[in-house]
């Protein structure tokens, strides 16, 4: 009898180990698939393990390009805000509110300065500046070749800002042009898209105060 009883605490002993060893395992297996990303789980589910990490670098990638995208965009909505304000980033002076003979005394004598169109155009080159003025010496026109200009496309433009009011062609270039604000408007000058090229860059920009190039003859 006291064999029996003692066989028999044995084996429950052992069934207690038992299951107290499955419940580990569970709650590692939990633990470990918690720990996991939650895009590495989706995939798991979807496709089995195997190519959850092919998956799982597919995903990172495709949102880095989305990320770079995004701050295009974000580029040309800058672009607008500063056009609205008359300016462009890189110079204080604006167009209507700027005297190029302040520019001049801040910046020194222009590279360049020469008749072009309605007005006088001095380019400042290592700053990637160009001012057009009139005879009063008001800047009526800003344009900006610098690196981050030059970086985004044509579809960045589009995305930021939709369809252009008004669309012009000027030798191999497009000028895409829209209002900025009640005074000026914002032009981006792109070669213009071809099959080989249907996205083109910027060649530069143009924050443009139409007023201040029609009243350019006046004293």
């Amino acid at each position: 009898m006291i064999r029996n009883l003692t066989l028999a605490a044995s084996l429950g002993l052992t069934l207690v180990v038992m299951l107290s060893g499955c419940g580990n395992n569970n709650a590692e297996r939990s633990v470990q698939s918690n720990q996991m990303p939650e895009t590495t789980r989706i995939v798991q589910q979807a496709e089995g393990q195997p190519r959850a990490v092919d998956y799982t670098v597919r995903f990172t990638a495709n949102k880095k390009v989305t990320t770079e995208h995004d701050k295009s965009v974000e580029a040309v909505k800058n672009m607008m805000k500063r056009a609205k304000q008359g300016k462009v980033a890189g110079s204080e002076y604006g167009a209507q509110t700027g005297l190029f003979d302040d520019v001049e005394k801040d910046w020194g004598k222009p590279d360049t300065n020469e008749s072009a169109g309605k007005g006088i155009y001095a380019t400042y080159a290592k700053k990637h500046i160009v001012f057009g003025y009139n005879k009063g010496m008001q800047i009526f026109d800003v344009r900006s070749e610098r690196p981050e200009v030059q970086s985004l496309t044509l579809s960045d433009v589009e995305k930021a800002l939709g369809k252009p009011k008004e669309v012009r062609k000027s030798g191999k270039d497009t000028i895409y042009v829209y209002p900025a604000g009640e005074d000026y408007e914002l032009k981006f000058v792109i070669p213009t898209p071809t099959k080989k090229q249907p996205n083109p860059h910027i060649h530069h920009i143009s924050v443009y105060y139409p007023r201040g190039a029609v009243n350019l003859m006046q004293g």
